[in-house]
């Protein structure tokens, strides 16, 4: 009986085992095919615009539409490079620098930030505080921010609507990022922070993105001493909250 209990617990771990391994090769193969992509993505069509100026004669008006292509591409590239970059110091030497700063300020300077890069979609902004200083690190509060907006921005269809909320509540600060998008199902919220994850399979899917982006807001809340959670939006889409402490 003995032996017989101690080879089924042994069958377990090396099939639990089997499965991480699996999951992780997945994990690790899925990131590739997705930073492949993102990366030459905007660096084809930088080139594209950059190729497209110097072949043709342009009035000025279009000069400076290919110029705003390029430049929204290349924030878009800079993004990425610093969510890989961020990615990797998280887990090795990266040391916060806690300063007291105005998060409505910041909040509101990244709103204007998308609302410039992205016309074509709502993007609401409400605050009924004038200013907030908070002692945080600034990289990772807008590291935060710029990882929410964008998951929204990523998930959302048709005629996007994103809300942007910052509410004070007795020692706390919530953070909310609302969106009418596609939604998390119950099963993938368990996994939605951890590295590299993304629903689907990289082959199939057509949303950009590298798996970091909520593993990074996960991270950095925890170096804040904050709680991150997400539910459901009604009719559809996410609600994603950041509680950070007031002290």
């Amino acid at each position: 009986m003995v032996f017989t209990i101690s080879l089924i617990i042994g069958i377990w771990l090396i099939m639990n085992s089997s499965k991480k391994e699996l999951d992780a090769a997945k994990a690790r193969k899925n990131f590739l095919l997705s930073i492949s992509h993102e990366l030459k993505s905007p660096l084809a069509s930088i080139k594209l615009t950059f190729d497209t100026l110097l072949k043709r004669n342009l009035d000025k008006n279009m000069v400076d539409k290919f110029s705003l292509i390029a430049l929204k591409e290349t924030e878009r590239l800079e993004r990425l490079v610093n969510d890989l970059l961020l990615a990797t110091r998280l887990e090795t030497i990266y040391t916060p620098t806690f300063e007291p700063v105005d998060i409505v300020e910041i909040t509101k300077n990244t709103y204007h930030s998308f609302k410039s890069q992205y016309p074509n979609i709502q993007i609401e902004f409400d605050c009924q505080i004038p200013k907030l200083v908070l002692n945080i690190d600034k990289i990772g509060f807008i590291s935060i921010l710029n990882n929410l907006i964008e998951n929204a921005i990523k998930y959302s269809v048709d005629q996007p609507i994103i809300h942007i909320y910052l509410n004070s509540n007795n020692n706390k600060i919530d953070l909310i990022v609302e969106d009418q998008g596609v939604g998390i199902s119950e099963s993938d919220k368990k996994h939605i922070f951890n590295r590299f994850f993304r629903s689907g399979n990289e082959e199939t899917r057509n949303t950009k993105g590298t798996g970091l982006g909520l593993y990074i807001v996960k991270q950095m809340a925890k170096i804040h001493k904050a709680e991150v959670s997400v539910k459901d939006n009604h009719p559809k889409g996410s609600i994603f909250c950041v509680t950070f402490p007031k002290e």
